[in-house]
């Protein structure tokens, strides 16, 4: 729903004392679909800390946004909600909680626990990501939309408005299936090679934060913000499909032109 923000990042790109706030109807598409699948879920804020453990000179931030009503604690979701208010994007978050952060011994993110909560996690984003694509494929039908308006849904309920156009939907789902993020890169006139290394060892390594935080410090120079989404669709894409070939062709261009 809304982020505290203590990422070290937003600061640089929002002003200060800006909420990090989530799109209402995702959040609550999120929360209902969560909900209907007989998850166990919260919804609330979050602390977005930049830190993964507390430094010797200045005190926990912990414990102070817990008590002012923090429900958790990560580390992407107010730079993502700020970007998503910034570039007119809307955004959403689920999280698995898979640690208590005051308790001994509680930290098991890769125990069959916390593995079996990550799948519902995702399973629950797929199913509201599909939700989203399926408002932009008509049916036949004697209604005036192509998706009932139910209370949480992804569409407006009043004017009907679409989280994303038909050509939006469009563009995204062919990329997906066709592009190729080497392909596109090389094609790319406004990046330089060096840059274009960069993007392609985030890449290999599965980065998306350092990928994100990567373009957006291009943008203003090099990327427009149509070709910053693409290259995160085709980031996923690759990771999706474990692209040996894209693996294997960055490498040779990073040994070229990387530092």
């Amino acid at each position: 729903m809304a982020a505290c923000r203590e990422d070290g990042h937003s600061q640089y790109i929002m002003p200060q004392g800006f909420p990090a706030v989530a799109d209402p109807q995702i959040t609550l598409a999120l929360y209902e679909q969560a909900k209907t699948f007989g998850f166990k879920v919260h919804m609330g804020v979050a602390l977005t800390s930049g830190l993964f453990y507390p430094g010797p000179a200045i005190p926990d931030i912990m414990k102070v946004n817990a008590d002012a009503g923090a429900l958790s604690v990560e580390m992407e979701n107010s730079t993502l909600f700020c970007l998503g208010t910034a570039r007119g994007i809307r955004t959403g978050a689920i999280g698995t909680v898979d640690g208590f952060v005051f308790g001994e011994n509680d930290y098991d993110p890769h125990g069959d626990k916390v593995k079996k909560a990550k799948e519902r996690m995702i399973l629950t984003g797929l199913k509201v990501a599909k939700r989203i694509i399926s408002e932009s494929t008509p049916v036949e039908s004697d209604s005036t939309t192509a998706a009932e308006s139910k209370p949480g849904s992804v569409s407006d309920d009043s004017t009907g408005e679409r989280l994303f156009s038909p050509d939006q939907t469009q563009h995204v789902s062919s990329l997906f299936l066709e592009g190729n993020l080497y392909d596109y890169l090389d094609q790319t006139d406004k990046l330089n090679n060096l840059q274009k290394a960069l993007i392609m060892e985030l890449a290999r390594k599965g980065s998306v934060a350092n990928l994100q935080f990567t373009l957006v410090s291009l943008m203003s120079e090099a990327l427009t913000e149509v070709q910053m989404e693409d290259i995160i669709t085709l980031f996923f894409k690759v990771q999706k499909d474990k692209d040996e070939s894209f693996s294997e062709r960055a490498k040779a261009f990073i040994e070229t032109y990387g530092s």
